[in-house]
């Protein structure tokens, strides 16, 4: 069929497989290309804390970090930490798009407050 002024049946044709094409394309670069289905694995183990022998061993090793004055909590102890619990668990073995975006940063820090806050 012809696209034709008035002819709403073509158009709509056209319009149907130019989105099931675009659909398609998404759907390969996010699984595909971006590893969607590992990040959002990857969000659950370790921002939900769902890989249990992970977040235990986490946070076992922040309380006493944690505990301490603000100013005395520093980036790499924090980074040192994150990484003791990735090699001491079964995160070690996740991939390692996912485990290459684990960060641990110290945010504004507050006078009069611990780590905790």
């Amino acid at each position: 069929q012809m696209l034709r002024y008035g002819n709403h049946s073509a158009v709509r044709h056209v319009i149907v497989q130019v989105a099931g094409k675009t659909h398609e394309h998404l759907l390969t670069l996010l699984f595909d290309k971006y590893k969607l289905n590992l990040h959002v694995r990857g969000v659950n183990r370790y921002l939900l804390l769902g890989q249990g022998d992970f977040a235990t061993h986490l946070m076992d090793m922040l309380g006493p970090e944690l505990s301490k004055q603000p100013q005395q909590i520093y980036n790499h102890n924090l980074s040192a930490i994150l990484e003791s619990a990735v090699r001491a668990s079964n995160a070690q073995f996740d991939d390692s798009d996912v485990l290459n975006c684990l960060d641990a940063q110290v945010l504004t820090r507050s006078a009069g407050t611990d780590g905790w806050e």
